[in-house]
């Protein structure tokens, strides 16, 4: 017994020498992996080492500034070793937060960098609550450490992200939320630009993209501070892009996975972790593919959109920011009117200031001028606009650039608002399309096939073109409901044609089935259901008399015989007539759309008809040239299956400033572009005729042709095909003869000039 306590005695005497460095100081890292292999052994030198920092705690307190490296050491000790003794670590993670809350500004950097890392450690075993931490970190963003903010930006993004991952966490979303709207009116303008960034990137990500957090992010829009002001309004301009998904970090995290899974050995505990990867990894891709897709652009949640644009545009007219940032202003206030379809009526003279050929960025004031137009707007407002715009921008005196920036101008505000032009004016622009220069006719071109399609009745005759039916008349104020699906009339019009085909195969079947039955069918007559009798009406008496007549009408009847024949097939075929008549008028007075669910087919249908009638329509009424199959094989394409009406409405909205900027020819390139294009396709290419060899073995057959002797050719195929030429044949290769010899001495003459 003595000796199995001698024992113990020097193993613990070992392991405190292990533990202590030569001048008596503790080694932290060997007590934390002994601690995390038996924390009941070693509770007592735990312990001891939490009183420690709680002293060293009071002594730096006294000089926050200072460095100290053990003190920083002790921090990070307890937070890993924390989790093994939660009950006597309850109070750390606030100390740690009090300390930070105080002397946060005032902290060596390398101390506040590592109380964060201890707090993101607690933060990350659950020991402390997202409400408590993350106000902290919003706090932090006020430091001029840049790693240090960086670093928690990265670590909030994440955490919200971790919180709602399986479900959204209102509580503590609504609570971050309030707390980042106090963020964003913060007098530190690098914390509110901060907080700004985590929002967007929240909404980015899918994480906060409810209307609450739009409208937060709105609130920096009118903003003092430039920096944020500009954030806030990209952000509602880039809505409009396709909003990310997952974030990268996130994305084939399935084959990452497996490549560690499947690693140098398959042993069986592997292959069944990968097996279980893979089960979690399909489930994730089938919670995927059954959510829900809730995207929404930011502008369409804004709750007073009206009172937002007006706010805006008092802030844009008394800025004095640069004219890129009034740009950007612009930009937000004209979708903004566009997309809620808005009465902003000062905001149009305000843009017309600017209208001037030799103005900075005038295609991107153009373009934003047509973007704020809407057919709600008086014709009115809009008039001046466009009379400023034919003034300046087209004219004679004019470059051809600026004539076609104003036609297409002036087109597409009048895509939005076709009542702003007049006859007057829309036959002096469709003048331009016989222009010397090939973009002012395409922008003439372009307006001209717009109004062939909205209003014809303003063009001249010759420029009206092939119209479908009878024009539609344009009013003020006049919303189109539609009655049910759009281009459900093409559908149908298809359908009677196949009604039609399918009754002439029908015709044609019928006739040769009754040419086979016609002798199996004498004697019987063909009535029709008008002529059906009653047995109730029959008269059984005179009937009886009649059959015992004299047998001359018998005669009289077999006379008649051939004229009832010719009569009953005529009667059978206006019967048939009048079936597919009646087929026709109850397909064409009953909407398709309201007697039964179209499915995917139809509407896959209905735009291929239409794509068809476009071409139809472009080809000058003479429709495709192809076969059907051919041209269906085109039209149902990728693009055709993929569109959808809110793309298209929402590509409507925006201006794009390609589409006013005029077409513009490529130039001929200067001599030097041209050498550089060469010398560059030379590169890694062989000199041009060294793939000539020399060759050996003698000279060819051709050589020893021209040194054979008369005799021996004498009998060949080519010197007797000679002797047999016309003479016809003869001049002609006299003529190429003398020919080729001229130019052989005309290249000798400039080789010796040169």
């Amino acid at each position: 017994q003595r000796r199995v306590t001698w024992g113990h005695n020097q193993a613990i005497n070992r392991t405190s020498r292990k533990m202590t460095s030569a001048d008596g100081v503790v080694r932290l890292p060997h007590l934390q992996n002994l601690i995390k292999r038996d924390k009941d052994a070693y509770k007592e030198e735990f312990l001891m080492q939490y009183r420690h920092f709680q002293s060293n705690l009071e002594i730096f307190r006294l000089k926050p500034s200072a460095e100290s490296k053990h003190f920083a050491e002790l921090v990070m000790f307890l937070s890993h070793v924390s989790v093994k003794y939660p009950e006597e670590m309850t109070t750390f993670p606030r100390l740690l937060i009090d300390l930070l809350e105080q002397h946060y500004s005032a902290l060596n950097p390398t101390i506040r960098q590592t109380l964060v890392n201890a707090l993101i450690l607690l933060r990350n075993r659950n020991q402390v609550e997202p409400v408590t931490l993350l106000p902290l970190f919003f706090k932090l963003f006020r430091c001029s450490d840049k790693e240090l903010r960086k670093m928690v930006f990265s670590h909030i993004v994440q955490d919200i992200k971790r919180l709602n991952k399986k479900h959204k966490n209102q509580a503590v979303n609504r609570q971050l939320q309030n707390f980042m709207f106090e963020m964003l009116e913060d007098k530190h303008a690098k914390a509110a630009k901060k907080s700004l960034d985590v929002m967007i990137e929240l909404y980015k990500k899918q994480i906060w993209n409810d209307a609450k957090t739009v409208n937060v992010i709105s609130t920096a829009c009118l903003s003092k501070d430039t920096k944020l002001m500009v954030t806030g309004i990209n952000f509602f301009l880039g809505a409009y892009d396709a909003v990310e998904g997952e974030d990268s970090d996130d994305e084939g995290t399935g084959s990452v996975a497996l490549k560690e899974i499947i690693g140098a050995k398959k042993t069986k505990a592997r292959q069944n972790r990968m097996k279980r990867e893979l089960s979690k990894e399909k489930k994730k891709q089938r919670r995927k593919t059954t959510e829900p897709n809730t995207n929404f652009a930011a502008i369409d949640v804004l709750n007073d959109p009206q009172g937002f644009a007006e706010k805006m545009f008092g802030k844009l007219k008394s800025t004095t920011e640069k004219f890129e940032v009034r740009l950007t202003m612009m930009s937000l206030i004209s979708r903004l009117i566009n997309r809620h379809k808005l009465f902003l009526l000062n905001f149009y003279p305000y843009l017309q200031k600017y209208m001037q050929p030799h103005q900075l960025h005038v295609t991107q004031i153009l373009a934003f001028f047509a973007q704020a137009c809407h057919d709600l707007i008086p014709p009115k407002e809009l008039q001046p606009m466009i009379k400023s715009i034919a003034d300046n921008f087209i004219s004679e005196r004019c470059p051809a650039e600026v004539i076609s920036v104003g036609i297409n101008t002036v087109r597409e505000v009048c895509a939005r608002a076709p009542l702003v032009m007049d006859d007057t004016l829309l036959q002096d622009l469709a003048q331009y399309k016989t222009f010397k220069n090939k973009s002012v006719v395409m922008a003439s071109r372009g307006l001209i096939n717009l109004f062939r399609e909205i209003n014809p009745a303003l063009l001249t005759r010759k420029d009206r073109g092939r119209q479908d039916g009878e024009a539609k008349t344009l009013e003020y104020g006049k919303v189109a409901v539609p009655e049910g699906v759009e281009g459900i009339e093409l559908l149908q019009d298809e359908m009677m044609h196949d009604v039609d085909a399918y009754s002439d195969d029908d015709e044609e079947g019928e006739e040769g089935a009754e040419d086979g039955d016609d002798e199996s069918m004498e004697g019987w007559e063909e009535v029709s259901e008008d002529e059906q009798v009653d047995l109730d009406t029959i008269d059984f008496e005179n009937l009886k008399a009649d059959n015992e007549a004299p047998d001359s009408d018998e005669e009289d009847e077999e006379d008649d015989e051939e004229e009832d024949g010719e009569e009953g097939e005529e009667k059978q075929t206006g019967s048939k007539s009048l079936e597919q008549e009646q087929t026709k008028s109850v397909v064409s007075s009953v909407r398709l759309d309201a007697e039964r669910i179209l499915g995917p087919e139809d509407f896959r249908r209905i735009r291929i008809l239409k794509y068809k009638k476009a071409l139809e329509k472009t080809n000058g009424g003479r429709g495709l040239k192809r076969s059907r199959e051919d041209a269906e094989i085109d039209i149902d394409s990728d693009d055709l299956e993929n569109d959808s009406d809110d793309d298209n409405a929402v590509n409507r909205d925006f201006v794009d400033v390609r589409d006013i900027e005029s077409h513009k020819a490529r130039q001929r390139a200067d001599l030097e572009t041209r050498l550089a294009s060469v010398m560059e396709g030379r590169q890694g290419r062989e000199k041009f005729g060294g793939r000539k060899k020399n060759k050996g073995g003698g000279t060819t057959n051709e050589e020893k042709k021209k040194s054979k002797p008369l005799m021996m050719i004498r009998q060949s195929l080519k010197v007797r095909s000679k002797a047999k030429q016309s003479i016809k044949d003869k001049v002609t290769n006299l003529k190429a003869h003398i020919k080729k010899l001229k130019n052989k001495i005309s290249s000798t003459g400039k080789q010796a000039r040169k």
